[in-house]
């Protein structure tokens, strides 16, 4: 089970047993907010954002490896 909770400076996406049990974090690219979780199969993905970074979307697999960004946002300037 999946968890993203915000802390005093960002959100915390952790990996949870069937009763709640916090059982490790799965690191984010910095600083920032989770705006959406969700799950396929065995991959979890979601959308990260930070003062200093769009909205992007992640995967991952295996909360002992680094997320792998899956889509970014195009941002157009007038």
């Amino acid at each position: 089970m999946l968890a993203a909770w915000p802390t005093t400076v960002g959100h915390v996406l952790s990996v949870h047993d069937a009763q709640g049990t916090r059982l490790e974090d799965i690191p984010l690219p910095g600083l920032g907010t989770v705006q959406a979780l969700w799950t396929t199969g065995d991959t979890a993905y979601f959308e990260y954002s930070s003062f200093i970074t769009p909205p992007t979307r992640y995967a991952v697999r295996d909360a002992r490896q680094l997320p792998r960004r899956t889509g970014r946002p195009t941002v157009r300037f007038p």
